[in-house]
């Protein structure tokens, strides 16, 4: 990978808890490299679903959820001044 950026992932959401991210640019250029093992693929790191509902995690960082939606309400505008986005709640449960 060439022509890129190394900055702080100081924004409000966050796909990780590193302090740092890659920015991609529109010079950015990336080829194909044969896979040595050193790096990990995935770097996933799943949560239980009661620890989102108790609040246990850092509500900056984004998570995925491998479970079961069991109820989700209506969509409606955050806020009444803004029309462009807009939030749903729903209600997940562990898969197992």
């Amino acid at each position: 990978m060439s022509q890129f950026n190394v900055v702080s992932a100081s924004s409000s959401f966050r796909p990780t808890s590193h302090a740092f991210k890659l920015n991609f640019m529109f010079q950015t250029r990336v080829v194909h490299a044969d896979d040595d093992g050193s790096f990990h693929h995935f770097g996933f790191s799943f949560v239980e679903a009661k620890r989102i509902i108790y609040g246990e995690l850092d509500l900056n960082i984004l998570v995925d959820v491998i479970g079961h939606v069991y109820n989700m309400l209506q969509v409606h505008q955050s806020s009444p001044n803004d029309s462009k986005n807009k939030r749903i709640t729903i209600d997940i449960e562990d898969a197992a």
